[in-house]
């Protein structure tokens, strides 16, 4: 049967808010270090979401920082999720450029460290990433659906902001919500 970006995105999220929220305080502290980041998905929270998800987690495949897997009826396992995480949010283009060349279902940004500036950009519609996915629609496709998480923990509940794309490069707007945890 073949995958459905929006299912996959759906059970994704239900997945990926049911782990954060689970998570003790002292664990969640991690994700607001820069060093400890990494530790924070591959070991807390995307095994737990691979697991939720029947998939296979694999960090750094074709150097994409995380990508679950779907173990095929031939014994091959094939991406579902390829997943990113950026650190500096001014060189987050390569990441998403990067992403729009992956032949899955569903990709994921996950970035920190975003100026209150872009986020307004982001709330408003007017990014990179639009025009990343225009120069793709108008040279090649784009496979799947796209997420962006950013990180926020300026309140005392830390969340992500949540913004999706469709296949399309359109922004779909019902599942841009901010995910609390904590």
């Amino acid at each position: 049967m073949k995958a459905n970006p929006k299912d996959e995105w759906m059970k994704f999220k239900i997945s990926l808010q049911s782990v954060l929220t689970g998570l003790k305080p002292d664990e969640r502290m991690r994700l607001k270090k820069y060093g400890d980041r990494k530790y924070f998905f591959n070991e807390l929270v995307l095994p737990k979401v691979a697991h939720d998800l029947t998939y296979i987690l694999k960090p750094e495949f074709l150097r994409v920082d995380y990508t679950l897997m779907k173990l095929g009826e031939c014994e091959f396992n094939v991406p579902m999720v390829c997943i990113e995480s950026e650190n500096n949010f001014d060189s987050c283009y390569e990441e998403i450029l990067k992403l729009s060349s992956i032949n899955a279902p569903l990709k994921i940004l996950i970035a920190y460290g975003m100026p209150d500036d872009r986020l307004k950009d982001y709330t408003d519609n007017d990014i990179i990433d639009i025009y990343i996915f225009e120069d793709f629609l108008s040279i090649t496709q784009l496979v799947g659906w796209y997420a962006v998480l950013v990180y926020d923990d300026t309140e005392p509940v830390p969340k992500f902001h949540v913004y999706v794309y469709n296949e399309k490069g359109e922004r779909v707007t019902e599942e841009c919500k901010h995910m609390q945890f904590g």
